[in-house]
């Protein structure tokens, strides 16, 4: 019993000194308990001191403690590892790779919850430079839908850590949503899709591409039942930077990306350029991917299925996606004009990030409440392209385009306008003189030009 109050006394130290507990905190859990399990359960049920809605010791921490018990009651040995990196407490472990770990944690020194990304023990120069380029490219965005990049630091206890701290995005992944549900209504569909190309239009507009737009990587707030769920579009780690005078940061060959040089991605949801190679990549990528998380909401399943990794890859390059409409009846056409212009073989055809938020914010103001998802087809791969197509239905009321008054469309609105949540943007008196300006200008340009090509005339 000695040894194992001597081992209780160095715990309560270590988690004192770690400025994981106050004093207190260990003195009243500790007091009259007679071994471990007791302690955690009373610390469990106690307030963090730092914040009040957190317990004082989480699952994740319980769970590490034990451990380190079990394998050294005496030393703990790294369970500072397990507890705290530099100023951050780890709550818990919010997801886990090949290459790097990603905790919910508190900082200390802003006294705010963060995402803290870390690369693993031993691993590669390339790991931490492409966590360290991710830390680049979030520190060049600033935008609601992203998270924020708030620090990245290397880890001072003489180990080859590094990690990236930035805003918590406090929910559940697209993917865990769609297991659980399946399929996503129409109306949050949209809503969730006008979000993310409101993000991407931000991200591409600064010269980066994301390159793995999947259900993975869309956040779904977590928010009280009165207000709308949001998204956030994360994981920036393969994002792509175009030549810019802004801002250069120097790109990673994809065989440093991929550890083979094999394509990367998440396949399902992978362009057809991203599937012959990643060097021919443009903004409209991520529209691609994009579309085909769209599809993955409203039919719940991607838009291409098949029995090997080759297959697959080719249907992304060769085979039209089967008709949304076979597996959610009642959409109105724009919605289905948008998946069939996102998820075109030619990038050229998908337009930008803006024009197919345009489109669906323009119309979106009736929204599908009374869309019927219909069972999917029993297919157990691509559906055979020889099937006879469904029979039209009746096409569901939607919102005609607005017919705008005549100095609409003389002077058209600017681009900060149209790129806003407006339904019918009018020009402003700047758009009116500045479409003036620009019509002024063209003019006396044709006429310098005609009065040229006549001087020509007269010397010949």
């Amino acid at each position: 019993m000695a040894s194992y109050s001597n081992s209780f006394s160095n715990l309560g130290n270590y988690l004192i000194r770690l400025h994981v507990l106050q004093p207190a905190q260990w003195e009243s859990a500790s007091k009259g308990a007679i071994n471990l399990p007791e302690i955690l359960r009373a610390l469990e049920q106690q307030r963090a001191w730092w914040d009040s809605c957190y317990p004082a010791l989480s699952a994740y921490q319980c769970e590490c403690i034990a451990t380190r018990f079990s394998q050294d009651p005496q030393g703990f040995r790294d369970l500072d590892r397990d507890l705290r990196v530099n100023n951050y407490l780890i709550i818990n472990t919010l997801g886990a790779g090949g290459t790097a770990l990603v905790h919910k944690a508190w900082s200390l020194e802003m006294e705010q919850i963060v995402a803290v990304k870390r690369a693993i023990a031993n691993s590669q120069q390339i790991v931490r430079d492409r966590l360290e380029r991710e830390s680049r490219i979030l520190s060049l965005l600033d935008h609601p839908r992203i998270p924020q990049h708030i620090a990245y630091e290397q880890i001072d206890d003489g180990t080859s850590y590094h990690l990236l701290a930035m805003e918590c995005v406090d929910g559940r992944s697209l993917r865990e949503t769609l297991k659980d549900e399946e399929r996503i209504s129409p109306e949050d569909a949209i809503s969730w899709t006008i979000d993310i190309l409101e993000a991407l239009a931000y991200a591409h507009s600064r010269g980066i591409i994301h390159r793995d737009v999947h259900p993975h990587n869309i956040m779904i707030r977590r928010v009280p039942d009165s207000i709308p769920r949001q998204v956030a579009l994360l994981d920036f780690g393969f994002a792509k930077v175009t030549a810019s005078p802004v801002h250069r940061i120097p790109e990673i060959a994809v065989s440093e990306l991929t550890e083979n040089g094999d394509v990367f991605g998440n396949l399902p949801y992978m362009s057809p350029e991203q599937c012959r190679g990643a060097s021919t990549v443009k903004p409209a990528t991520d529209i691609y991917s994009l579309g085909c998380t769209l599809y993955a909401m409203l039919a719940g399943r991607p838009p291409f299925i098949a029995p090997s990794r080759t297959a697959l890859i080719l249907s992304h390059i060769q085979s039209p996606p089967p008709d949304i409409r076979q597996f959610c009846s009642g959409l109105p056409k724009y919605v289905t004009d948008a998946i069939d212009r996102m998820l075109s073989k030619d990038q050229s055809e998908r337009s930008d990030a803006n024009q197919i938020r345009l489109m669906l914010v323009s119309k979106s103001s009736l929204r599908p409440h009374s869309l019927s998802p219909v069972e999917p087809i029993t297919d157990t791969f691509a559906p055979d392209r020889h099937q006879s197509p469904p029979p039209e239905e009746s096409p569901a009321p939607t919102l005609e385009d607005p017919v705008l008054p005549w100095w609409s469309n003389l002077f058209p609105a600017s681009d900060l306008a149209l790129s806003s949540r407006f339904v019918d943007p009018f020009p402003t008196p700047v758009d009116i003189a500045r479409s003036t300006a620009g019509r002024i200008i063209t003019g006396v340009a044709v006429c310098l030009l005609i009065g040229v090509i006549g001087l020509i005339r007269q010397w010949w």
